[in-house]
């Protein structure tokens, strides 16, 4: 048994600027005090799309790619993407959902409406 039914619906953005590498982590908590969430046995799907033509996917992100990293028992997620695939995405407004998916249920933690994601177009280069 897993704890996806205590994750709770999660809304706000995120910018990722598009000449370096991402690397965002949530922190999932529950209880007063609060506590960490156990994602112990829980597997993450998260596809970042074009918000004016969502048939394009910018980024496919997953903890099987390594892109999503579940934090087990310490109730974190973090997200991971590295420059030479931020380096693909167009500047401009995109869009994204977080898939939880555990005990034969799969939960959309953006259920209220996407994640907005901003690229900005970075300006140094390194090599």
């Amino acid at each position: 048994m897993t704890a996806i039914l205590q994750l709770p619906p999660l809304s706000g953005s995120l910018t990722i600027v598009n000449n370096a590498d991402f690397l965002q982590a949530w922190e999932f908590t529950a209880g007063s005090p609060a506590a960490p969430i156990d994602l112990t046995g829980l597997s993450w799907r998260m596809q970042v799309r074009l918000a004016s033509d969502p048939t394009q996917i910018g980024l496919d992100l997953s903890d099987d790619s390594g892109g999503l990293i579940p934090g087990g028992a310490a109730g974190t997620l973090t997200i991971w993407s590295p420059k030479e695939a931020n380096r693909r995405l167009a500047p401009g407004a995109w869009v994204a959902d977080v898939l939880a998916r555990g005990d034969g249920l799969t939960i959309n933690l953006f259920s209220s409406g996407p994640l907005a994601v901003t690229v900005v177009q970075g300006v140094t280069q390194c090599p």
